[in-house]
């Protein structure tokens, strides 16, 4: 990997090779009840890049992105019930490729807010790769602010998250014996605080 930091902001690029030999994987899930089995070889090789800038005074942008390619590395086995794996089919339940960007005002005291996004790649839901959830961005912006005085801080803030009010699935349920893989993500939601601080 490498980092630099110089007038174009703050980066770090990093790539890797993961091999496993006897990796524990799932073997599925019933009930609530889940199994697991090994796969006599896994893969896991990709990127991860992350980019920060202080554009003007205290407005500030922060981006990454990543990569990672998960595949059984070998054909694992049918046993008993559990269906066989072909090599070079993608581990479930990762996604290959996600994202973020944020633009913030962050000053120590007074107004802050900003707005953020967030895309995930699409995520198989079983170790044959017959269906998947599919990728989505989500939005959420927030506000507050904040008040020093003397040793105490108080900051009161506010977020709304999935701003547009996307239906997309949250999370996946790996091998589910039943075939309900899918677990809905919430709707738009809203959130609010307070907090107060002291420095000793």
């Amino acid at each position: 990997g490498i980092k630099s930091q110089n007038r174009l902001g703050n980066f770090t690029l990093a790539a890797f090779q993961t091999k496993t030999k006897d990796d524990i994987v799932s073997a599925g899930s019933i009930n609530g009840r889940a199994t697991f089995r090994n796969a006599d070889r896994t893969l896991r090789e990709g990127i991860e890049f992350t980019w920060n800038k202080q554009l003007w005074r205290d407005l500030v942008l922060n981006t990454s992105y990543a990569y990672l390619n998960a595949t059984f590395d070998a054909d694992v086995p049918a046993t008993a019930s559990v269906a066989a794996i072909t090599s070079g089919n993608q581990i479930p339940g990762v996604a290959k490729n996600q994202a973020y960007a944020s633009l913030a005002w962050k000053p120590q005291t007074g107004f802050h807010g900003g707005i953020d996004a967030q895309y995930n790649d699409k995520i198989y839901v079983d170790d044959k790769n017959s269906d998947a959830a599919p990728s989505y961005t989500v939005v959420a912006a927030y506000a507050g602010y904040t008040w020093q005085m003397q040793d105490w801080k108080l900051n009161v803030y506010s977020r709304v998250d999935n701003m547009f009010d996307k239906s997309y699935v949250g999370s996946v349920i790996v091998n589910d014996g039943n075939s309900r893989f899918f677990e809905p993500a919430d709707g738009r939601n809203w959130s609010a605080g307070l907090r107060v601080s002291k420095q000793f």
